[in-house]
């Protein structure tokens, strides 16, 4: 198994690293600075399971695999939420919540129920690291939506929504599986459980991937010229949110090629740990 998860890792990262021509000295330097960032996590969010026609003015129509920012869930039949420019009520049992799954506090708790054997304890380290950013990584896609593309919704056309977001929506659902199988394994410390995972989601990762990463370069371009002048006064607005640490919307399209590029030096990392 270590030596197909190995192949199959790395041959995924080659590929949408191929497909992507924004220069790896950027986004590196881009991620350093992201990470240094002082953040507010992402509000809740969900995603749609169902359709859903509005049967009020005040309710969200929806569509299978919607990405919404919840509001409110004083009620727990009918939340309130963001769906773009659009802020209505949507029936609770429609959705499924994407970012309630683990919380900081479960982390710190595998990590204080580690072994007591160096090596050992090094492995496990190494599988709660994967895990952990990986959480960390869900809650930046999910800022985007929050912070940067609801807001633009209300001045952006489609045209300008899809050249420069791309796919992300779809990002979010495929890294939100994967989060949810490694989470929700019968073993975390255990390569073999936590292999198995990334092998059977590999091949899920792959479409979404290559499409973004093969857009990057065009995404960023229309950030910098191919937008109205009111997206970018827009754009400024929203990056000044201390949710985001001031950082800009082209930071945070970069996490995406530095996230699919970091998952072969985790797997080594941990397969440096692991008896064969």
């Amino acid at each position: 198994m270590q030596s197909l998860l190995k192949t199959n890792l790395f041959s995924v990262a080659e590929t949408f690293a191929s497909g992507c021509s924004v220069s790896i000295r950027d986004w590196k330097l881009k991620e350093e600075a992201s990470q240094g960032a002082d953040r507010i996590p992402a509000s809740p969010h969900c995603f749609s399971l169902y359709p859903y026609t509005a049967q009020n003015n005040d309710e969200l129509t929806l569509r299978v695999n919607d990405v919404i920012t919840i509001t409110e869930q004083s009620d727990p039949h009918w939340w309130i939420g963001r769906l773009g420019a659009e802020v209505g009520v949507l029936p609770a049992n429609y959705v499924e919540q994407i970012n309630d799954q683990v919380t900081w506090e479960t982390v710190k708790a595998w990590n204080s129920n580690l072994s007591a054997a160096e090596d050992e304890r090094t492995r496990q380290e190494a599988i709660h690291e994967l895990i952990s950013t990986e959480k960390t990584y869900i809650d930046d896609l999910l800022l985007v939506v929050e912070v940067f593309y609801n807001p633009l919704c209300a001045v952006a056309t489609e045209e300008e929504l899809a050249s420069v977001f791309v796919n992300w929506m779809q990002l979010i659902l495929c890294n939100a599986r994967l989060f949810r199988a490694l989470y929700n394994t019968n073993d975390v410390n255990c390569f073999e459980t936590v292999g198995a995972v990334f092998l059977e989601e590999i091949d899920s990762l792959l479409v979404p991937y290559t499409k973004f990463c093969s857009a990057q370069r065009q995404a960023m371009l229309a950030l910098q010229e191919g937008v109205s002048p009111v997206f970018k006064a827009k754009e400024k607005e929203c990056a000044a949110s201390p949710k985001v640490g001031k950082l800009p919307l082209s930071t945070f399209l970069l996490k995406p090629m530095q996230r699919i590029t970091k998952y072969p030096l985790l797997i080594r990392k941990i397969l440096s740990h692991t008896r064969d």
